[in-house]
């Protein structure tokens, strides 16, 4: 287990993960490597990076899994 506290040099924000992809495929493209969180997961995203998308349903955003900080549980 450990902590990890963000520099004040870089900003980050709290999302909840709304929905996910089937993953990426290897360098050699023979192997499915799964994405990391799954939906419902509150992540911490950092402030820059990402794609804004407007739906109907409302403005969300789309993250790499790589671009995820952290995954923030509740005990």
């Amino acid at each position: 287990a450990g902590i990890i506290l963000q520099d004040n040099s870089e900003k980050a924000s709290i999302g909840e993960v709304v929905e996910v992809g089937p993953g990426i495929f290897d360098a050699d493209a023979q192997k499915s490597i799964p994405i990391s969180v799954k939906k419902g997961d509150t992540v911490l995203l950092p402030d820059y990076g990402g794609a804004k998308i407007n739906l109907k349903d409302g403005e969300f955003f789309i993250f790499r899994d790589s671009d995820i900080i952290g995954v923030l549980h509740k005990d």
